[in-house]
């Protein structure tokens, strides 16, 4: 899907918290981009136990929610 125009609102950025141990170093953003009642929040990286998605949730307000989850490499 193309999107024709930028939205309106910034993109707004989360990260999941990096760990220590490179081998098992996992990351995940979030971008969220919102355009009046719509929001869309573009996964990126792994999904793992360290995700936090009660905290995603609270940070939306919209009536239609759309989740790209195409940059999700791994989800354990």
């Amino acid at each position: 899907m193309e999107v024709a125009s930028r939205p309106s609102q910034p993109r707004l950025s989360y990260s999941q918290p990096r760990l220590a141990d490179p081998v098992s170093e996992s990351k995940l953003t979030i971008e969220k981009f919102a355009d009046g009642p719509i929001a869309c929040l573009k996964f990126i990286g792994t999904i793992d136990e360290s995700f936090d998605g009660k905290k995603i949730a609270k940070s939306v307000q919209c009536d239609w929610l759309v989740l790209d989850l195409g940059g999700v490499k791994k989800i354990s």
